[in-house]
Formats: C-alpha cells, structure tokens, sequence
C-alpha cells in the first residue's frame, strides 16, 4: 500500500490525499505549485490523477498511455502544464495535455483511487478536463532514469548512452529531441539516480546530492552540503 500525503506549511499534521496498492510516482507541481501530477499502477495499467491544493483530486484522460511498453516509473508536467514527460521501459516519452470542459468529479474525503472534489482547471475555470494525447517516444538511444523541466521548453534527463560515457550522466533535451547536450560529467563518480531542476542544479548519485558549480565547460559535480559538508539523499527536489 503507498500512500500520498498533503501537508499545509502553516500546520504540523499530514493529511492523506491519496491511497494505492499499486506504485505512485513522486508528484510533479505546474509553475505555480498549485497543481500536482502522479500517474498510479505504472505497471499494468496506468493512470494519471490531478490534485489541487484545494483538495480536487481529478482524473487525467490517460488512454494514450495503454499502447506504450512499460512500466512507467516516471511522470513530469511541465511548468506551464501543457506538456507532459514520461519515462517507461526506460525510454523517454513527451506528450500533449488538452484541457476541455466536461469533467465528472464529485465524492468526500481523502480517495483510494477514486477523485473527490470539485473540477477545477488550471486557471481556475470549473469543469475544466485534461487529456494526455500525441504520445511520442524521443531520443530512443538514452536508457532513462529520471526527468526534470529545466523550463518548459528544456527537460533535464538522467540517461546512459555508452558513447558518451561509462555513467548515467544528465542531459538537456529540447522538445521535439532534436537538440541533446550533455551537461558536464565533472566529479561524476556514478550513475546518477534523481534531478532536481533549479539553480543550481541538483542530482543523486551514490546515495548523496550534489550541484552542479560553474558554468559550461568549467562547472563541476560538488556535494551540495554547507561549506562542503557531504548531504546524504536520494530525491533532490525544489519546491514551487
């Protein structure tokens, strides 16, 4: 059983948004982080849920999904909410979010699958439902582990890709793929697990979190800890 947790900063105690036996992704916020998105039972069947910090817990028109080869194990919408990136087989997916009326929600309560609340779109609108189309797998070559927006034109991917180096290393990937560049491998002494996508940079490799320092040709991977103190961590994150 997982379960997905909502805690407002002005209190102590947790509320439970969400429950599943099958896995949940880690929640991935729009720009203005009052929107999240998890995708559930990546596996066999998957489907990606909606929740507002108002407590709207709606569903995601995720059929698109059904044709690809899993598992999924990772999702992240971009930050203007109208992309989404994917991660299943390890292969990299970037699709399309429509945004219509017509959503049916209703129920109480925190949900065990099932949404609750009222619908709400990402401007606000009522009755406002999303649909994930265009599913399209990109740089196919990359052997995927995690997914970041940089912004919403550039994604941060952890990829292996033996003819660039020995490791999973991150890469800066523009929409369509056409353009991959290779951020710098300096101080990279393993395969990088997680991304954190902000300034600096943030990855997990080793069981720790490092940043990236500099810029360009000169940047180098150093443990993100004050005054060069290790931090140990797997799932760098920057609010919104």
């Amino acid at each position: 059983m997982q379960v997905l947790y909502r805690r407002p900063l002005e209190r102590e105690s947790l509320e439970v948004r969400y429950t599943s036996a099958a896995p949940i992704t880690a929640p991935s916020f729009n720009r203005t982080g009052d929107e999240a998105w998890i995708l559930v039972n990546g596996a066999t069947k998957p489907s990606v849920q909606r929740m507002l910090t108002s407590g709207s817990l709606l569903p995601v028109d995720s059929a698109a999904l059904a044709s690809i080869k899993g598992p999924f194990t990772a999702l992240a919408l971009s930050p203007d909410g109208v992309r989404v990136a994917l991660i299943a087989g390890q292969q990299l997916y970037m699709a399309v979010i429509v945004y219509s009326d017509g959503a049916d929600v209703s129920g109480d309560g925190a949900s065990s699958g099932e949404p609750n609340g009222s619908p709400v779109g990402p401007a606000g609108g009522l009755g406002s439902k999303a649909t994930i189309l265009n599913v399209t797998n990109i740089r196919s070559e990359l052997q995927v582990a995690s997914i970041a927006w940089q912004d919403p034109l550039n994604l941060l991917v952890a990829g292996f890709d033996s003819s660039t180096s020995p490791y999973r290393i991150v890469f800066s990937i523009g929409l369509d793929g056409r353009r991959r560049t290779a951020l710098s491998t300096k101080g990279l002494i393993g395969d990088v697990t997680a991304i954190g996508a902000g300034t600096p940079t943030l990855v997990a490799f080793e069981g720790r979190i490092w940043a990236l320092v500099g810029e360009d040709s000169s940047a180098s991977w150093e443990t993100a800890g004050s005054f060069g103190q290790v931090l140990t961590g797997t799932y760098p994150f920057y609010p919104r």
